[in-house]
Protein backbone atom coordinates (compact mmCIF):
# COMPACT_ATOMS: atom_id res chain seq x y z
CA UNK A 1 0.00 0.00 0.00
CA UNK A 2 1.18 3.61 -0.60
CA UNK A 3 0.76 5.99 2.20
CA UNK A 4 0.04 9.86 1.96
CA UNK A 5 -0.11 10.53 5.51
CA UNK A 6 3.35 12.12 5.92
CA UNK A 7 3.39 14.29 2.41
CA UNK A 8 1.76 14.69 -1.23
CA UNK A 9 4.55 12.03 -2.79
CA UNK A 10 3.40 9.02 -1.16
CA UNK A 11 5.84 6.03 1.11
CA UNK A 12 5.26 2.29 0.98
CA UNK A 13 3.21 1.08 4.72
CA UNK A 14 5.53 -1.02 6.20
CA UNK A 15 3.87 -2.72 9.42
CA UNK A 16 4.78 -4.71 11.81
CA UNK A 17 2.97 -8.05 12.80
CA UNK A 18 0.09 -7.22 15.07
CA UNK A 19 -2.80 -9.14 15.96
CA UNK A 20 -6.33 -7.70 16.29
CA UNK A 21 -7.42 -9.51 19.95
CA UNK A 22 -11.29 -8.52 19.33
CA UNK A 23 -12.58 -12.27 18.58
CA UNK A 24 -15.60 -10.10 16.70
CA UNK A 25 -14.63 -6.91 14.80
CA UNK A 26 -17.38 -6.53 12.93
CA UNK A 27 -20.36 -8.44 14.32
CA UNK A 28 -21.11 -6.37 17.51
CA UNK A 29 -24.28 -8.86 18.07
CA UNK A 30 -22.00 -11.81 18.90
CA UNK A 31 -22.28 -12.72 22.72
CA UNK A 32 -18.43 -12.12 22.95
CA UNK A 33 -19.69 -8.42 23.24
CA UNK A 34 -21.82 -7.85 26.32
CA UNK A 35 -24.22 -5.20 25.56
CA UNK A 36 -25.47 -2.58 28.12
CA UNK A 37 -29.15 -1.11 27.74
CA UNK A 38 -28.22 -0.83 23.96
CA UNK A 39 -29.04 -2.70 21.35
CA UNK A 40 -27.70 -4.07 17.50
CA UNK A 41 -29.12 -3.16 14.23
CA UNK A 42 -26.89 -5.69 12.32
CA UNK A 43 -25.40 -4.90 8.84
CA UNK A 44 -27.78 -1.65 8.73
CA UNK A 45 -25.55 0.89 7.03
CA UNK A 46 -22.96 1.17 4.27
CA UNK A 47 -19.13 1.15 6.23
CA UNK A 48 -16.13 3.14 5.43
CA UNK A 49 -14.29 -0.27 5.11
CA UNK A 50 -13.98 -1.94 1.51
CA UNK A 51 -18.27 -1.07 1.30
CA UNK A 52 -18.77 -3.41 4.07
CA UNK A 53 -22.08 -2.84 5.99
CA UNK A 54 -21.41 -1.25 9.50
CA UNK A 55 -23.81 -2.45 12.46
CA UNK A 56 -26.05 0.55 14.59
CA UNK A 57 -25.71 0.59 18.64
CA UNK A 58 -28.46 2.02 19.45
CA UNK A 59 -29.13 3.41 23.34
CA UNK A 60 -31.64 1.89 25.76
CA UNK A 61 -34.45 3.87 27.72
CA UNK A 62 -32.82 3.26 31.05
CA UNK A 63 -32.78 6.17 33.57
CA UNK A 64 -29.48 7.09 34.61
CA UNK A 65 -27.14 4.31 33.52
CA UNK A 66 -24.63 3.43 30.73
CA UNK A 67 -25.11 2.38 27.54
CA UNK A 68 -22.07 0.42 26.18
CA UNK A 69 -20.49 -2.39 24.71
CA UNK A 70 -18.18 -4.44 26.75
CA UNK A 71 -15.31 -7.17 26.27
CA UNK A 72 -12.22 -8.28 27.68
CA UNK A 73 -9.04 -9.24 26.96
CA UNK A 74 -5.70 -10.50 28.52
CA UNK A 75 -2.57 -9.08 28.53
CA UNK A 76 0.79 -8.71 30.12
CA UNK A 77 0.79 -6.09 33.06
CA UNK A 78 2.14 -3.14 31.68
CA UNK A 79 2.35 -3.53 28.07
CA UNK A 80 0.82 -1.25 25.38
CA UNK A 81 -2.92 -1.46 24.49
CA UNK A 82 -3.97 0.23 22.03
CA UNK A 83 -8.22 0.03 21.11
CA UNK A 84 -9.47 1.83 17.05
CA UNK A 85 -12.80 1.73 15.83
CA UNK A 86 -14.80 2.96 13.12
CA UNK A 87 -17.77 5.19 13.91
CA UNK A 88 -20.34 7.70 12.38
CA UNK A 89 -22.93 9.59 14.23
CA UNK A 90 -26.49 8.41 13.66
CA UNK A 91 -29.62 9.57 14.84
CA UNK A 92 -28.93 12.48 17.99
CA UNK A 93 -26.43 14.02 19.19
CA UNK A 94 -24.60 12.14 21.11
CA UNK A 95 -20.90 11.38 21.95
CA UNK A 96 -18.39 8.07 22.17
CA UNK A 97 -15.47 7.11 24.44
CA UNK A 98 -12.92 4.49 24.67
CA UNK A 99 -12.76 3.31 28.01
CA UNK A 100 -11.12 0.36 30.12
CA UNK A 101 -10.80 -1.35 33.15
CA UNK A 102 -7.20 -2.67 33.73
CA UNK A 103 -5.75 -1.02 30.05
CA UNK A 104 -4.94 2.97 31.18
CA UNK A 105 -6.86 4.34 28.63
CA UNK A 106 -10.19 6.06 29.08
CA UNK A 107 -10.70 8.96 25.83
CA UNK A 108 -13.85 11.22 25.25
CA UNK A 109 -14.62 11.69 21.46
CA UNK A 110 -16.33 15.15 20.62
CA UNK A 111 -18.74 14.30 16.91
CA UNK A 112 -20.04 17.92 16.76
CA UNK A 113 -15.79 19.17 16.15
CA UNK A 114 -14.39 16.05 15.27
CA UNK A 115 -12.13 16.25 17.79
CA UNK A 116 -10.49 14.68 20.72
CA UNK A 117 -12.59 15.70 24.23
CA UNK A 118 -11.52 14.63 27.45
CA UNK A 119 -8.41 12.29 28.09
CA UNK A 120 -8.48 10.81 31.42
CA UNK A 121 -5.79 8.14 31.42
CA UNK A 122 -3.48 7.52 27.96
CA UNK A 123 -3.67 9.07 24.77
CA UNK A 124 -6.19 9.06 21.85
CA UNK A 125 -6.71 10.38 18.23
CA UNK A 126 -9.47 11.29 16.16
CA UNK A 127 -9.10 10.99 12.48
CA UNK A 128 -11.29 11.97 10.01
CA UNK A 129 -12.14 10.17 7.04
CA UNK A 130 -15.59 11.15 4.65
CA UNK A 131 -18.82 11.30 4.80
CA UNK A 132 -19.04 11.96 8.60
CA UNK A 133 -17.15 8.45 9.09
CA UNK A 134 -13.85 8.58 12.24
CA UNK A 135 -11.40 6.51 13.24
CA UNK A 136 -10.90 6.93 17.02
CA UNK A 137 -7.86 5.42 18.81
CA UNK A 138 -6.89 5.41 22.74
CA UNK A 139 -3.68 3.54 23.49
CA UNK A 140 -2.80 3.12 27.34
CA UNK A 141 -0.40 0.67 29.70
CA UNK A 142 -1.89 -2.37 30.72
CA UNK A 143 -2.68 -2.55 34.92
CA UNK A 144 -4.24 -5.72 34.89
CA UNK A 145 -3.90 -8.96 33.06
CA UNK A 146 -7.06 -9.32 32.47
CA UNK A 147 -8.33 -5.68 30.85
CA UNK A 148 -11.89 -4.59 30.32
CA UNK A 149 -13.04 -2.70 27.53
CA UNK A 150 -15.94 -0.14 26.79
CA UNK A 151 -17.01 1.17 23.61
CA UNK A 152 -19.76 3.43 24.89
CA UNK A 153 -22.15 6.33 24.32
CA UNK A 154 -21.89 9.61 26.30
CA UNK A 155 -23.47 12.25 27.06
CA UNK A 156 -21.32 15.08 26.20
CA UNK A 157 -17.80 14.88 25.55
CA UNK A 158 -16.28 15.36 29.10
CA UNK A 159 -15.16 12.73 31.85
CA UNK A 160 -17.80 11.44 33.68
CA UNK A 161 -20.26 11.31 31.05
CA UNK A 162 -21.22 7.95 30.57
CA UNK A 163 -23.96 7.83 33.11
CA UNK A 164 -27.49 9.88 31.87
CA UNK A 165 -30.70 8.90 30.74
CA UNK A 166 -31.50 6.75 27.45
CA UNK A 167 -33.62 8.60 25.19
CA UNK A 168 -33.93 4.80 22.77
CA UNK A 169 -33.53 6.46 19.43
CA UNK A 170 -30.06 7.81 19.62
CA UNK A 171 -27.19 5.61 17.86
CA UNK A 172 -23.90 5.37 16.33
CA UNK A 173 -22.56 3.09 13.21
CA UNK A 174 -19.76 1.40 13.78
CA UNK A 175 -17.28 -1.19 12.10
CA UNK A 176 -13.54 -2.82 12.36
CA UNK A 177 -13.44 -2.62 16.10
CA UNK A 178 -9.53 -3.66 16.84
CA UNK A 179 -7.36 -4.04 20.01
CA UNK A 180 -3.70 -4.70 19.61
CA UNK A 181 -0.84 -5.20 21.86
CA UNK A 182 1.22 -1.50 21.10
CA UNK A 183 1.43 1.56 21.74
CA UNK A 184 -0.12 2.74 18.55
CA UNK A 185 -2.83 1.83 16.16
CA UNK A 186 -1.79 -0.25 12.74
CA UNK A 187 -4.31 -0.82 9.94
CA UNK A 188 -7.63 -2.58 10.61
CA UNK A 189 -7.38 -6.77 10.69
CA UNK A 190 -11.10 -7.91 10.25
CA UNK A 191 -11.60 -10.87 13.10
CA UNK A 192 -14.66 -13.45 12.25
CA UNK A 193 -14.23 -15.12 15.35
CA UNK A 194 -10.77 -16.17 15.97
CA UNK A 195 -10.78 -15.64 20.42
CA UNK A 196 -6.53 -16.40 19.90
CA UNK A 197 -6.54 -13.02 17.60
CA UNK A 198 -6.28 -12.95 14.44
CA UNK A 199 -2.86 -11.81 13.00
CA UNK A 200 -1.63 -9.91 10.12
CA UNK A 201 2.16 -11.18 9.17
CA UNK A 202 5.03 -7.92 9.01
CA UNK A 203 5.31 -6.28 6.34
CA UNK A 204 9.13 -6.76 4.37
CA UNK A 205 10.52 -4.52 1.57
CA UNK A 206 13.32 -6.41 -0.73
CA UNK A 207 15.10 -4.41 -3.13
CA UNK A 208 13.65 -1.13 -2.14
CA UNK A 209 16.79 1.81 -2.81
CA UNK A 210 16.49 4.40 -0.90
Amino acid sequence: RIDFKDDAKGALLLEPQRSNKFTYSDDFNQSAWNKSDCSINSESFTSIINGDLADEIIEGSVAATQHRMTTNSTFVIGSANTISLYIKRGVGSRNFSLNSSGGGLRAYFDFDNGVVGDIAEGTAEMIALSNGWYRIIASGITTSATVFYYLQMTNTALSGSETYNGDGVSSFYISGAQLEQGSYATSYIPNFGNSAGATRSADVCNNGGN
